[in-house]
């Protein structure tokens, strides 16, 4: 698919109805390695849930909040939140595989012209 083609997927944003405070969640390339430094791999969402899914939501923040705590992020999902709703985690699961795109293109899709490939 080419890049033009390719639609980029749009960050969550969640916004504090009392206070006004706005948070976007989104990946970039740092973040995805910060989380998988960390030992994080979607696989994992599904074989271990109730660990994985907020340590995910955490991650979420990275890109534009470093400075928001893990504690924060599990009160958001768990008591602001209530959880997070399949199509919630989606999303995340979406725009963490984003930055992805960027590293592994189609066949045909030459991205800097001055380099050549032979297989």
């Amino acid at each position: 698919m080419s890049e033009s083609a390719r639609e980029k997927v749009k960050p969550i944003v969640l916004r504090n109805t009392e206070t006004n405070d706005e948070y976007v969640l989104e990946f970039n390339k740092d973040s995805v390695r910060f989380a998988e430094d960390r030992g994080f791999r979607l696989v994992d969402l599904d074989n271990f849930p109730a660990t994985k899914i907020p340590e995910f939501f955490f991650y979420a923040f990275r890109m534009h909040h470093k400075n928001v705590q893990r504690n924060k992020t599990d009160k958001m999902l768990e008591e602001d939140l209530g959880g997070m709703s399949p199509k919630f985690l989606q999303r995340l699961v979406e725009l963490y595989n984003e930055p992805l795109n960027e590293l592994v293109v189609d066949e045909g899709e030459v991205k800097n012209p001055k380099m050549e490939i032979e297989l």
